[in-house]
């Protein structure tokens, strides 16, 4: 195959049969598992292939290519709407899932390096030569390896592992570890691409002076405003707006493990959100009431929220057995101890082909353990019990419970789990 040394065909180069070749490569990988669930990806990955074997690389500039591939205006600020990044980059990962497994006995490989939208074509030969040279991720997080290095590397891993497992034990440190370990694989999905993590936090639209008394003890009166169209103006500025403290607890702990994470993050409510931000990157849904996303996105979900509007209440349903086990609150003031709900889940949405965690609690007692529970080692560690081999890559919902004694929050128990 004739190419030149980065691997890409320039113009009048590319023969005949090498574009028959790249072409029927191409149509197996648009089949695939990886890209066939998608519409974006397949036809980026198609119009960058198809213009490289063209040797069209200078139409392949991020705004040439969102407006021929994705219809956006010739004008349209490449520097606010980042589509063609983030489809590339997902591109990327799916093209490395198709060589990880369907793909891994194929001749050739397509690549679409990182700052370039030019396709790369290399016989699988010269992908093997350079992978015995330099580690390649793989599965989990073991590198992968070719030639007699594996031998050598067996035995060093081997040493190194029975050396820390040693100090693991001495030390007692083995539930810490597990944990530490757990909490990583939770969190890895979200932190594959580059796009900052958005954290929509659900926000409160009851004000004091729109309770009777205009105030309670706690909460000093406040002066009613002036007209019905002030009221409109506050109701619509999410700054004017009450958070929930146990939402707080739960953002404050969600960025604080980002940020140990070394990742950015967006903080956005979710009257200031849109669907689309959702296909931008990674987000975190926090609340269940106050946010309209939680419940449109978990509306497909086994471990769903049913609401009595007569009552006002809510309460957690398992969708594969409705008649089973139902998972309701208690809230009564005049007991000493009472009982807290949430879900928490974690899945790549097919509607928006991003990676999505969501924390929600019934209560804000709820709320605010499920937080603990997926930045605390100590925590999500109980759902190892729970989870099968491989978790790390699945989608995941967890129901909790959380005794309350006397207002205060006890830690999260496991109630179920649900792996696909």
């Amino acid at each position: 195959m004739a190419s030149n040394p980065s691997g890409t065909p320039p113009a009048g180069v590319c023969s005949p049969e090498t574009r028959t070749t790249v072409l029927r490569h191409l149509d197996r990988i648009l089949k695939s598992s990886p890209f066939r669930s998608s519409k974006r990806n397949p036809a980026l990955l198609k119009y960058i292939v198809e213009q490289t074997l063209d040797g069209q690389s200078d139409a392949l500039k991020e705004r040439l290519v969102g407006i021929e591939v994705f219809g956006r205006a010739p004008d349209y600020d490449t520097s606010t709407d980042h589509v063609v990044r983030t489809a590339a980059g997902e591109i990327r990962k799916r093209l490395a899932q198709y060589y990880l497994h369907e793909g891994a006995q194929d001749e050739i490989r397509i690549d679409v390096p990182p700052g370039s939208y030019v396709a790369e074509f290399r016989p699988a030969a010269e992908v093997t030569a350079s992978s015995a040279a330099s580690p390649a991720v793989a599965d989990e997080g073991r590198p992968i390896w070719s030639g007699d290095r594996v031998v050598r590397l067996f035995l060093l891993g081997s040493l190194l592992a029975n050396a820390v497992l040693a100090i693991v034990l001495v030390l007692g440190a083995r539930p810490w570890f597990g944990g530490a370990a757990m909490l990583r694989k939770f969190w890895d999905p979200v932190f594959t691409g580059t796009r900052p993590i958005l954290i929509c936090l659900g926000l409160q639209t009851d004000f004091g002076w729109m309770h009777a008394g205009f105030g309670t003890p706690e909460v000093p009166a406040q002066k009613p405003p002036a007209s019905a169209n002030d009221l409109v103006t506050l109701l619509q500025d999410p700054l004017m707006r009450r958070v929930n403290m146990a939402d707080l607890l739960a953002l404050a702990r969600v960025a604080g493990y980002v940020g140990e994470r070394h990742a950015r993050y967006r903080i956005a409510d979710p009257g200031s959100t849109s669907f689309s931000d959702f296909e931008d990157g990674p987000a975190v849904l926090i609340g269940v009431n106050n946010n309209k996303w939680t419940r449109s996105l978990s509306e497909r979900l086994r471990f769903g929220f049913a609401w009595n509007m007569a009552s006002h209440t809510v309460r957690i349903v398992d969708k594969q057995n409705p008649e089973g086990t139902k998972w309701e609150g208690t809230y009564d003031p005049a007991l000493e101890t009472t009982k807290d709900y949430a879900v928490v889940s974690r899945l790549l949405d097919r509607r928006v082909e991003q990676i999505v965690v969501i924390v929600g609690g019934l209560g804000a007692h709820g709320t605010e353990v499920a937080g603990q529970f997926i930045t605390d080692p100590d925590q999500i560690k109980k759902l190892d019990a729970y989870a099968p081999s491989g978790w790390a890559r699945k989608n995941l919902q967890v129901v909790l419970s959380v005794e309350v004694v006397k207002g205060s929050s006890g830690p999260p128990k496991v109630e179920a789990a649900h792996f696909w």
